[in-house]
């Protein structure tokens, strides 16, 4: 179990971490696709915790269509998000961290609109002191940028802190900016500290503390 007596801030990610959206990320990635005739094989469960700028830059097109594309796809992923839910345990998780005085933050490789409309939606925008977006750095996870930016804006000690992570990709991103990692997986092996199945498996644990 990792020891929480000394932390002081826990750094979130958002996607299949606090909200459920594996399903609607997928949906809006293949629909874009299809909409722009480009014929790849496409698999959501191996870009996840990347931009999806990122994803398509890797489809060998130009740069333009990188862009219309990347545009299109979060679109489709703010229709899609008014309905999204919490991951189970994710409120409690995040109740249980504010009564103890630990802050909360997020970092996300998720536009600052999508992400903040996954978080009110789920009714977890209230919990959260800060948060970190795609458009706040210029490469997005595996990369540590996104982390080491949280660290520097927050004024925050990485000796005191911890991230939460459900992707390798996030994984690797927080390792490499010097913070300690939860993962949060039941399908796949992460390479941190600890993992949990899910986060009532985490939550759980806290509440033994």
């Amino acid at each position: 179990m990792f020891e929480f007596l000394n932390i002081g801030s826990v750094l979130f990610d958002v996607d299949e971490t606090l909200v459920s959206s594996s399903l609607i990320h997928a949906e809006a990635f293949e629909n874009t696709l299809n909409e722009f005739e480009i014929v790849h094989e496409f698999n959501y469960v191996n870009v996840a915790g990347m931009r999806t700028k990122q994803v398509f830059e890797t489809f060998g097109v130009s740069n333009a269509l990188v862009e219309a594309m990347t545009l299109r796809k979060q679109e489709l992923t703010w229709n899609l998000m008014s309905d999204v839910k919490e991951k189970p345990g994710a409120i409690d998780t995040l109740k249980l961290l504010k009564k103890k005085n630990i802050a909360i933050y997020t970092v996300s490789s998720g536009s600052r609109r999508n992400v903040q409309r996954s978080l009110t939606s789920a009714g977890l925008s209230g919990y959260i002191k800060d948060s970190i977006y795609a458009e706040d750095v210029s490469r997005g996870k595996p990369d540590p940028e996104c982390y080491r930016l949280a660290l520097q804006r927050f004024e925050l000690n990485p000796a005191a802190v911890v991230a939460v992570e459900d992707s390798v990709a996030g994984c690797e991103s927080a390792k490499r900016a010097g913070i300690e990692v939860i993962g949060i997986s039941s399908t796949a092996r992460l390479n941190c500290a600890v993992q949990y199945h899910s986060m009532v498996d985490l939550l759980l644990e806290l509440r033994k503390k």
